[in-house]
């Protein structure tokens, strides 16, 4: 049975919620905030895909997945000084410029990060030759050494190729007018679970495999 709440009860409710969000503390403190963390300074199509540290560093070559760090980067600071971070903004939050403040005793350092596409320049051309027929396009991620494929099974079952959230795409050089098969092979490196990284196999337009 349905019971109408009373107006004194409603009246309470609306008091303690009005209370409630009036003592609510709007300052940010930072008292969460990671220790690490990365500002995207690359533009548009930047198959480099440039970020900057959180001390002003340029960084490069990152993996897959949400433990990725920068295997590359470039630093900028004094010698023998150990500078701290002062401060880091990004002084217009549509252009991707980003100031870092760095600190000794006597002096300062500052950074100024961005990202500038050179005259002429000319996207180049994903692809990589594995052989002189097999020859891999699109992003390049990968691994060598990342599984390991237990005596007589191929040593190139150690590497790994990885699409990042899009497909890994092979082109194959064959004769005209002939017909060829396609053998695939798959170690899983990673997961310990069967069914755990489905995959789609698409040769020229044919149903999935």
């Amino acid at each position: 049975m349905y019971r109408p709440l009373s107006i004194a009860f409603t009246l309470v409710c609306i008091a303690i919620l009005t209370n409630d969000v009036r003592g609510q503390n709007h300052l940010v403190d930072y008292r969460w905030s990671p220790e690490n963390f990365l500002t995207v300074i690359g533009l548009p199509d930047d198959w480099q895909k440039t970020m900057a540290t959180e001390n002003g560093s340029l960084a490069y070559d990152f993996g897959p997945g949400p433990y990725a760090r920068n295997l590359t980067s470039v630093h900028f600071g004094l010698k023998n000084r150990t500078l701290t971070i002062k401060r880091q903004h990004v002084p217009d939050g549509k252009t991707p410029i980003v100031k870092t403040m760095l600190a000794a005793p006597g002096i300062e350092l500052n950074l100024t990060s961005f990202a500038v596409v050179p005259e002429g320049y000319v996207s180049p051309i994903l692809e990589y030759k594995l052989t002189d027929k097999v020859t891999r396009l699109d992003g390049l991620n990968g691994a060598r050494g990342w599984a390991t494929p237990t005596s007589g099974l191929d040593p190139a079952f150690a590497n790994v190729a990885w699409g990042t959230n899009r497909a890994i795409r092979y082109r194959v050089k064959v004769d005209q007018g002939q017909k060829y098969k396609v053998a695939t092979g798959f170690l899983e490196g990673w997961k310990s679970t069967a069914g755990a990284r489905p995959l789609e196999i698409h040769v020229e337009g044919s149903q999935i495999k």
